[in-house]
């Protein structure tokens, strides 16, 4: 399976060659969702860096088509589960490969700058201010109107609940109480956006909400928040998707700060509450993922349903008045 895999590669890799009369530089990232959308930055910096070449966008195929309706990105390669793209002695197939790495995966603590900026700079290219985007066309939109059964007039707000780690969720009580007060806010339809936890923890079970399929294709979740007036959720990679369809957001951080994990050039609001170790991911070598929190993940746990509705009522206002 591995070598058809890479024979197949490898014959993709001269088909684009032969097609556009260009050398191919690929850019591999495979996981998670945030990372991937935010590697169309880098995508974007290596076109200008090397304009006679074409890039290929090489990652998980769940994301593949997703990254198909990016902006900017001509050239996309789904690597199904197992297998891998030949990466060395392949100079006369590739040029070169960038696999850009977070700052968590190089074992480096302690780093402040934006999530996008560290991935620029792993890679060696100028750092900028790119906000990715996903064209998300109104064919699109109606067609998934139609399948989960939205109204044109209804105001639908998203919220993701996770799982993601435990240092950074809220508990099922607290979601709640936020589900109560948007009712309460202006009446609409909350979409609910949650996956079983890394540990096999359940998926919070809510009441007054419309639950999203754990293994929906992302292309499908990227519609239906382009559709939604709001999102609220926690760290994680549905706050970029959000911010590249252009849907106003609120994220929960704790052990993360909102300046470096908020979409840069989007409607976005950070809701925290400050402890004595707020922000500790950005302080220390990073541990807390794996070895939880010992101070009972303060952060998290104090952040009030009244902070978040104050927010969501401040975006709300403001996006009717427009």
């Amino acid at each position: 399976m591995k070598m058809a895999h890479k024979i197949l590669f490898s014959f993709y890799v001269i088909f684009l060659r032969l097609r556009h009369w260009k050398r191919v530089i690929v850019l591999l990232r495979t996981g998670g969702l945030g990372d991937v959308i935010n590697g169309t930055c880098i995508y974007r910096a290596l076109k200008q860096k090397h304009p006679k070449h074409l890039i290929l966008y090489a990652t998980a195929k769940p994301y593949a088509r997703l990254l198909r309706y990016c902006l900017g990105v001509d050239a996309v390669y789904g690597i199904p589960p197992g297998a891998e793209i030949p990466k060395e002695k392949a100079a006369w197939l590739v040029d070169r490969h960038y696999e850009p790495h977070s700052s968590d995966e190089r074992g480096q603590g302690g780093l402040k700058q934006h999530v996008i900026h560290v991935f620029l700079k792993d890679c060696g290219l100028p750092v900028q201010d790119w906000q990715p985007r996903i064209s998300v066309s109104e064919l699109d939109r109606h067609t998934v109107a139609d399948e989960f059964g939205f109204r044109p007039d209804e105001t639908i707000i998203a919220i993701h609940t996770g799982r993601t780690w435990p240092v950074k969720e809220l508990s099922a009580e607290r979601w709640q109480e936020i589900v109560d007060g948007l009712q309460k806010l202006q009446p609409c339809r909350i979409l609910h956006f949650c996956s079983p936890g890394r540990d096999g923890a359940p998926v919070h079970k809510l009441r007054g909400v419309q639950v999203m399929e754990p293994d929906q294709p992302p292309l499908t979740t990227a519609i239906i928040l382009a559709r939604c007036r709001l999102l609220i959720g926690v760290d994680s990679g549905l706050l970029h998707m959000a911010g590249a369809v252009g849907t106003p957001l609120i994220g929960i951080f704790g052990p993360t700060d909102p300046r470096y994990f908020l979409p840069l050039k989007s409607l976005a609001h950070g809701v925290s509450h400050a402890v004595p170790c707020s922000f500790c991911h950005h302080e220390k070598i990073i541990e807390h993922w794996h070895t939880g929190c010992p101070y009972d993940i303060r952060c998290m746990k104090e952040i009030t349903c009244a902070q978040v509705l104050e927010a969501a009522g401040s975006i709300l206002r403001d996006d009717q008045s427009i």
